[in-house]
């Protein structure tokens, strides 16, 4: 994994996400803890991108909470979830994609985009948020000028990786 080139924001959301987890009784990191952290990590370009697009922390939290509940048990070994693993991976391609040397927050919640499924996929569903939404945010906040384009779809996405056969 790409952890050694994870700025020191991305490294925050991963542990707000696992504490997140942690006090929702939940004893995995999954996709929607991730959003739930990129939205805390409040100096970060995702949660830049996700307030002006109207979605809060206590947004999140309540949808997670109303989709998952909340186990009144204290977890001590919290792991990432195999969709969590995922996403940090494609977060990886896509600072290479951008041509970056570190991953940030941005790049982490467009590997929960190209993820393309899971419970954050969902709250950003019910919220009216689309993928060219985000991405155009995301461009507009750093001004990416280098993003690789999806020629096929004559559109601003970041076109999509081919999953591994891991």
């Amino acid at each position: 994994m790409y952890f050694s080139r994870f700025t020191q924001k991305s490294k925050r959301v991963i542990e707000i996400s696992i504490e997140c987890a942690r006090g929702l009784g939940h004893n995995k990191v999954d996709s929607e803890h991730l959003l739930l952290g990129l939205a805390k990590e409040s100096d970060g370009v995702a949660a830049k991108v996700l307030l002006k697009l109207g979605i809060t922390p206590n947004y999140i939290e309540e949808k997670i909470i109303y989709k998952k509940g909340v186990t009144p048990i204290e977890v001590s070994d919290i792991s990432l979830s195999y969709i969590s693993k995922e996403i940090l991976e494609f977060s990886g391609v896509f600072s290479d994609k951008f041509k970056s040397e570190y991953i940030d927050t941005e790049h982490i919640l467009l590997g929960i985009l190209q993820k393309g499924e899971g419970t954050a996929i969902d709250i950003l569903k019910e919220a009216g948020i689309e993928d060219k939404h985000i991405v155009e945010s995301i461009i507009d906040i750093v001004g990416l000028d280098n993003i690789v384009s999806n020629k096929s779809s004559n559109s601003r996405y970041p076109a999509k990786t081919q999953n591994s056969s891991k």
